[in-house]
């Protein structure tokens, strides 16, 4: 899959401009072999751990630290965030199961910041809500059932994903637009599969012309799911002092050379890198794809792939750097780590039961999981 920013492209393309466009992206200079790289050691130990059992923590959704070095860790199963100090003693916990005021119903890992400020998104509710680093909400915003273009036109597809926040309740999201359905016209034809639509929202629920589109027509590998586990698969997380977008997308389908493309955007639309890193695939087994060969009657006749999902996390830093980690290979997770320019900054590789979730100039933040499967948060001072 793709992701074209509008600068780039027309809304619809037509096929030729579409190859055209491909082209141009194939063209550019190559991202440096991940061994090309500067080689970064990762620290050995943690330099901060909240330990799971000691502080009961159960599913662990994501990690974020405030400005003042405040943790905050989602505890989706309780409906709750808890918050620790610096030094990692529980200042508060924020939220409780429920639908009232201060209260979550389905807490997602969606998270973002204004300022010095935590907003969180509760999906059953259409909720955000705003938490200060001492546990005070601030205040919550409900989003609108029903979307609109700028033009008053009713817009028909998924209820937006939040990717971001802004002060006056807009948020940029993606919208799955569905191909069966009657696009706006001030947005042009039906393509001819459903896409993704990136684009700024008000409060109110008009939704701008895309900055971004990501087309949904990913081949078919396998059955539910295998398919979830095994099919590459495209990213799109938001971050960075500027909202930046990033995406990542598998380029090959089973062919060497092997590469990932990492696309970043601006929230004007501006494309501001493209770069394109080389991956060692790791191949599906023999016996998985006979498995999945019996299972043709449920994915349309698609011959499977025969290489698995090499990315296992795309993230965007606060200082606008993109960090992309592999899959996990025996000696640990390999991860490059890429300027806001979208130069290589580093390589280094993280334990295989460290799971990162934040980043920042001087600190990563994660999940460190034990032999249980329980998941303690630790922070690490940032490779050098």
């Amino acid at each position: 899959m793709l992701i074209l920013p509008l600068s780039l492209c027309r809304w619809v393309m037509p096929d030729p401009v579409l190859r055209l466009a491909r082209l141009c992206l194939l063209m550019l200079p190559c991202g440096a072999l991940l061994s090309q790289a500067r080689q970064a050691t990762f620290p050995a130990r943690p330099d901060l751990v909240i330990d799971a059992v000691e502080e009961d923590l159960s599913d662990v959704r994501f990690v974020a630290a405030f400005p003042d070095g405040t943790i905050a860790v989602s505890q989706p199963v309780d409906g709750r965030v808890l918050l620790y100090s610096p030094d990692g003693h529980r200042k508060a916990a924020v939220g409780r199961p429920g639908a009232g005021p201060g209260e979550f119903r389905t807490l997602a890992n969606l998270h973002g910041f204004i300022g010095d400020t935590l907003w969180l998104y509760d999906v059953d509710l259409r909720r955000f809500t705003l938490v200060r680093s001492d546990g005070r909400m601030v205040r919550s915003m409900r989003v609108p059932a029903e979307w609109r273009t700028r033009g008053g036109e009713l817009l028909r597809s998924s209820i937006p994903t939040p990717l971001s926040l802004r002060p006056d309740g807009s948020f940029f999201g993606r919208i799955t637009m569905l191909a069966a359905l009657p696009f706006p016209r001030e947005w042009g034809r039906n393509p001819s599969h459903n896409v993704d639509v990136f684009a700024w929202v008000s409060r109110t629920g008009a939704v701008d012309r895309p900055i971004a589109i990501r087309p949904g027509d990913a081949p078919v590998c396998g059955s539910a799911p295998i398919r979830r586990q095994e099919c590459p698969s495209s990213w799109a997380t938001v971050g960075g002092p500027d909202l930046r977008l990033a995406s990542l997308e598998v380029e090959n389908d089973g062919e060497a050379p092997f590469f990932v493309r990492v696309t970043v955007i601006a929230p004007s639309g501006d494309t501001l890198f493209v770069r394109r890193l080389a991956y060692p695939p790791l191949r599906v087994s023999a016996d998985t794809i006979a498995q999945l060969r019996k299972l043709r009657r449920v994915n349309s006749g698609a011959e499977p792939r025969n290489y698995k999902r090499p990315v296992s996390r795309l993230l965007v830093g606060r200082d606008g750097s993109i960090w992309v980690g592999f899959r996990e290979r025996p000696a640990g997770v390999p991860w490059i780590v890429l300027n806001p320019d979208g130069t290589t900054r580093m390589e280094f590789t993280a334990p295989p039961n460290v799971d990162l979730m934040a980043a920042s100039a001087a600190e990563v933040w994660g999940t460190l999981t034990d032999e249980d499967g329980l998941e303690s948060v630790v922070r690490y001072r940032a490779p050098r």
